[in-house]
């Protein structure tokens, strides 16, 4: 079964995940994969790392 989670939902655990340094306590926190979460947060970081970098 595929679940679709809101940008705010997947912000927050990720956010809960880079404050605790632990991906999957937070996964197991919120009933979810701990690969997708460290999935949301890697692709978080490439995000954050195009922004800055088309800033320039």
């Amino acid at each position: 079964m595929s679940h679709q989670y809101s940008p705010e939902f997947r912000q927050k655990i990720v956010r809960e995940a880079r404050d605790t340094g632990n991906a999957s306590l937070v996964a197991w926190q919120h009933q979810l994969a701990a690969s997708m979460v460290r999935r949301w947060v890697r692709e978080s970081l490439k995000q954050a790392y195009v922004d800055t970098d088309t800033l320039s």
